[in-house]
């Protein structure tokens, strides 16, 4: 109500109810002052939920965030450690391929040296053999020469 106007106001039939237009008007404000309360409060309690309901979102959401950061630093270790064991299968199949090049070469100088040996084995046995015929050979001509 502006100043000046209380006359209209007061000059106003009265409402229905009994009371007075100003009395009415009050009453009007007074439940639009509740109503307008009720609301701010239920705007609050939302608030509230909706913090609450938040807050909680960033905890799952932080708990998730630590959990997946746990998962991709193991999965990191892992990596690491399949490449350190392929590196090292690698080391060792290069250790193992040297090796059996090793024992193949030795293999063959053993066979190398064995043929050898029989060569001049049987080539000792075939001189014996001739020295062994020599002899007897030597022998029968003595003989013959003693009986003539």
């Amino acid at each position: 109500v502006m100043f000046g106007d209380e006359d209209e106001v007061n000059d106003r039939p009265a409402s229905p109810e009994g009371g007075s237009n100003k009395e009415n008007e009050n009453e009007g404000d007074a439940e639009e002052t509740s109503k307008f309360e009720e609301d701010y409060v239920a705007l609050q309690n939302e608030f509230q939920k909706a913090r609450e309901q938040h807050e909680l979102e960033q905890k799952i959401i932080h708990r998730e965030m630590k959990d997946l950061t746990h998962r991709i630093e193991q999965k990191t270790n892992l990596i690491r450690e399949l490449q350190y064991n392929e590196q090292e299968v690698r080391r060792i199949n290069e250790q193992y391929v040297r090796r059996m090049q090793e024992l193949e070469d030795a293999v063959c100088q053993k066979e190398q040296e064995m043929d050898r040996m029989r060569r001049d084995f049987e080539a000792a046995e075939s001189e014996q053999a001739r020295n062994d015929e020599e002899k007897r050979h030597i022998r029968q001509a003595y003989e013959e020469k003693l009986r003539k």
